[in-house]
């Protein structure tokens, strides 16, 4: 009786198994279609390639699903085989389980409208090494949905390597959201509003040990958990959020290379900023319109640094570039800011006492770009610009846009086309400018000077005239002195007057 129960126990598994795929595939059918290559763009690589490379091209084709019969149709049946599957642009809700298929695949399918993915989407296809799923509607990672083919003592994991979620609706992650992916590389998480003070979510990164790259822009985040990082991490991208100053979380990722903290409401730069990411090669804080000044030192501790992109930055006014002075610098891009001036702070005595000179300090610099500020050409500026700029050598890249606003004498001049001699001359001696014509006689300063005295002494002497008449008359009415008037008589002849 026992054994029955058993067998019917093992018998609803097994129905189960077979039953619930086949209603999923009623449920959300893959798209049907005649021609696979008529209706989608098939392209193989040629034959003399050392592998098989096929890319199956669906974007905008209108379907409500993926295919399910393009394994057969390329015949991927070989793990030396590439596959480039691409369904983006579709009106995909529910993305359904990939088709069987051994060969290497990068599957992408952005711009679906994708709100769920169906449990063990890559099962089937254990040489995924690709997957972009930006731009689409998801705020849920279940663990079920990345994991692999079943073993008897645990899911497979998949070799994924890249996976883009960038720009869905994703706030927290589930704990064990990246499980069967650990081995993950890149990552993109940009335009998600994550709560990384979420303690699922910080679970869910922490165990990401191999990752490489990491995309948290536009994640609104304040802070940055050391726990995510690794010294595996060669490229961080922080862009668009809400950091006040840059993470002292850094350090942990020793290997980084490449750092991206622009866009984010930090109002300055202190020497310690960059003080233990020594390998750090370029380097973007552009777009800031909170940073108003960068200290002395901030750069000294990059000694790998080549590229420095700090444009855009409305407020920023104030800049030390002594400390950039490394033979490793190719680009500065410090265009866009509202810089007058550029300072350098030397390192030590040596450089100090050659400050007169026009040696170049960033001998290797290739690219300068410090268009749209509003510069105060002076001989300090020209001999900064000097130790920066190759002037005599062709290979050197600048827009060569850049333009004096002060002096007046020098205003929307191109900095390239003023002489040393003609700044400091204009500088040390600022004599006003000479009109284009000489004004008519009268008009001349002298002139006008003369014209206004005699008017003034005119109405002087009338007022002293007029003041002593009146000082007269009052003294001969406190005197009685004065003129008396004449007595007239009238002679009456004949009378008019009659009595009645």
């Amino acid at each position: 009786m026992r054994d029955i129960k058993v067998t019917t126990y093992v018998t609803i598994i097994i129905a189960s198994f077979l039953i619930l795929p086949t209603y999923a595939d009623k449920e959300h059918p893959y798209e049907k279609v005649d021609n696979i290559c008529k209706d989608c763009t098939c392209i193989e690589k040629a034959d003399n390639q050392p592998s098989k490379f096929y890319v199956l091209n669906c974007t905008s084709r209108n379907f409500s699903q993926i295919l399910d019969g393009y394994p057969n149709l390329f015949q991927l049946d070989s793990g030396e085989t590439m596959v480039d599957v691409i369904f983006s642009g579709n009106k995909i809700s529910f993305l359904n389980q990939l088709p069987a298929t051994d060969a290497l695949m990068y599957f992408s399918c952005r711009h679906c409208g994708i709100k769920e993915i169906e449990t063990g989407v890559f099962a089937n296809v254990p040489s995924i090494y690709k997957v972009d799923l930006s731009w689409n509607a998801l705020n849920d990672l279940r663990p079920e949905i990345l994991k692999g083919r079943y073993s008897p003592t645990a899911y497979e994991p998949i070799p994924l390597a890249e996976l883009d979620l960038g720009h869905n609706s994703l706030v927290t992650l589930d704990h064990g959201s990246f499980e069967h992916v650990l081995g993950l590389k890149t990552l993109n998480l940009e335009h998600n509003q994550l709560n990384l003070e979420d303690i699922s979510t910080m679970a869910a990164l922490v165990k990401l040990k191999h990752l490489e790259k990491l995309n948290l822009a536009y994640t609104g985040i304040e802070t940055l958990p050391a726990e995510i990082l690794t010294d595996r991490l060669i490229e961080l991208n922080l862009y668009g959020n809400k950091l006040l100053t840059v993470p002292g979380s850094l350090p942990h990722a020793s290997a980084l290379t490449t750092l991206n903290i622009g866009g984010n409401l930090i109002p300055e730069l202190n020497e310690g900023s960059f003080k233990e990411v020594k390998l750090l090669k370029r380097l973007y804080m552009s777009d800031m319109p909170s940073l108003q000044i960068i200290h002395a030192n901030v750069f000294s501790n990059l000694t790998a640094l080549e590229a420095l992109h700090c444009c855009n930055n409305t407020n920023f006014t104030s800049m030390d570039i002594g400390s950039l002075s490394f033979s490793t610098l190719r680009t500065l891009d410090i265009s866009g800011c509202s810089l007058k001036t550029l300072e350098i702070t030397y390192k030590d005595a040596d450089q100090s006492n050659d400050s007169n000179s026009s040696s170049l300090l960033f001998t290797n610099l290739q690219s300068l770009k410090i268009d749209n500020n509003p510069w105060h050409c002076n001989c300090s500026l020209f001999k900064t610009l000097q130790k920066l700029m190759k002037f005599d050598e062709n290979d050197f890249q600048s827009e060569n846009t850049a333009r004096c606003l002060t002096p007046y004498e020098l205003s929307s001049d191109l900095l390239v086309d003023i002489t040393i001699d003609k700044l400091c001359k204009v500088s040390n001696n600022k004599k006003p400018r000479q009109p284009l014509y000489d004004p008519p006689p009268f008009l001349r300063p002298r002139s006008i000077v003369f014209s206004l005295l005699s008017i003034l002494i005119v109405v002087l002497i009338g007022l002293c005239i007029g003041f002593a008449i009146v000082l007269i008359k009052k003294k001969l009415k406190q005197n009685d002195v004065g003129l008396s008037s004449p007595i007239r008589y009238t002679t009456v002849r004949n009378s008019t007057i009659s009595v009645g």
